[in-house]
């Protein structure tokens, strides 16, 4: 018997062109998972363009698996496949990842998160079902700054901002944020990707070839183990490193090297920065303001920093020379 998954009416489909996937073709829990909304659909099988992952645009081999380039309905689409080892034990935590990213994909539509277009499961094509989403040319936003040096920074990291609060207000939070998984579409907009799959991860599960990547934007709270899941404000704490990367073209903690040097630095409560507060925008006045909101949101202490509600309120009125919310005051 068929598994039916209904389609999202924002989703711009050819309803004759998707298929239905035996429940065999999906793991048990994948399927229980999906039933439980109906915005998420399994796609026909997708043509996968080559035979080995693309490492050369945005992520390739991101923290928690593989990005191909395929075909769908004539369209260039990225296919996720997630890692997954073979153990028993890895095999759940990779269902249970496949079901997080799949659920919260499915229920969001926002010009500044990456639109989820299914599920493919290719009959051995790929090593496992596939989130299918559209095909990001432009790269991630490290890639596009460097091929665009003049690119309005300002304007991305409010981008940023609305997709990150976006999130937050349909309860969904990123858990993961960093440059690589920013990806910027065609029309130069910032589009957030890989939200919600960070739950059950923890400093042990860092793998070491993208740990250095990943604890630079990272909130001290989960470096410290003080909380056991990322939460909004941890989100607001990485927005932050995020924002000083995109305008400084610096990394958060560049004059540190290795994993174990930020993770004592987040200890002792150092800030992504050594020097001195780099010049970033056109104006004293703004420039002063930017720094006050990003010294604001990397405060040791989570609810102490603004909502990001109030973070983009921020950087509108930045952007517009307008005067700044008062809980800049609280500095």
């Amino acid at each position: 018997m068929p598994v039916q998954f209904s389609i999202a009416d924002s989703e711009p489909l050819n309803r004759e062109s998707l298929a239905y996937s035996h429940a065999s073709s999906i793991p048990g829990s994948v399927v229980t998972s999906l039933q439980q909304t109906a915005r998420v659909l399994v796609v026909s099988p997708v043509e996968r363009h080559a035979e080995k992952p693309s490492y050369n645009l945005y992520s390739g081999c991101g923290a928690y698996g593989e990005v191909y380039k395929g075909i769908y309905n004539g369209n260039t689409v990225a296919l996720k496949v997630l890692r997954c080892t073979g153990a028993v034990r890895d095999i759940d935590k990779h269902r249970k990842r496949l079901s997080r990213e799949v659920l919260a994909f499915g229920q969001l539509s926002h010009p500044n998160v990456l639109p989820f277009l299914g599920l493919s499961h290719s009959n051995c094509e790929l090593p496992s079902p596939a989130i299918v989403s559209p095909w990001m040319k432009n790269g991630n936003i490290d890639q596009y700054m460097a091929r665009n040096p003049d690119a309005n920074r300002l304007a991305l990291v409010i981008g940023i901002a609305y997709g990150l609060e976006y999130l937050h207000s349909r309860g969904v939070i990123h858990g993961d944020l960093h440059p690589r998984n920013i990806l910027i579409n065609s029309d130069g907009a910032p589009m957030l990707a890989d939200f919600g799959m960070s739950s059950s991860e923890g400093i042990e599960d860092l793998d070491i070839s993208e740990g250095l990547d990943r604890v630079r934007y990272m909130s001290p709270e989960l470096v410290e183990g003080n909380v056991q899941q990322p939460t909004t404000m941890s989100d607001v704490f990485s927005f932050a490193s995020v924002c000083y990367e995109v305008l400084t073209n610096m990394h958060p903690y560049a004059n540190l090297g290795t994993v174990v040097e930020i993770i004592l630095a987040l200890y002792d409560g150092g800030l992504p920065f050594n020097h001195h507060k780099t010049r970033v925008l056109d104006s004293v006045e703004k420039d002063q303001s930017l720094w006050e909101l990003m010294s604001l949101s990397w405060n040791g202490v989570p609810e102490d920093r603004p909502s990001m509600n109030q973070t983009r309120d921020a950087l509108v009125k930045i952007q517009a020379g307008q005067s700044l919310p008062a809980f800049l005051a609280r500095l």
